[in-house]
């Protein structure tokens, strides 16, 4: 929950259907009524983002899921 506490509101909507509800960015953009392109910037912004908190913490994304299981 941290990790996604600096993601926008969009940017989070967008990470939980494409990896909770396993939908494409187009299916994502359908049930959001934006376009494919708004749903991979957001998507591709996202990913950054995740990926500088988890550096900022020392972790992979690999170790981070290790400690949540």
């Amino acid at each position: 929950e941290e990790a996604l506490a600096g993601l926008s509101e969009r940017q989070k909507e967008i990470m939980q259907l494409i990896f909770y509800h396993d939908l494409s960015i187009n299916e994502t953009a359908k049930v959001l009524k934006i376009s494919g392109g708004a749903v991979r910037k957001h998507y591709d912004r996202a990913k950054k983002s995740l990926a500088a908190w988890f550096q900022q913490k020392g972790l992979t994304e690999k170790n981070f899921f290790n400690e949540l299981v």
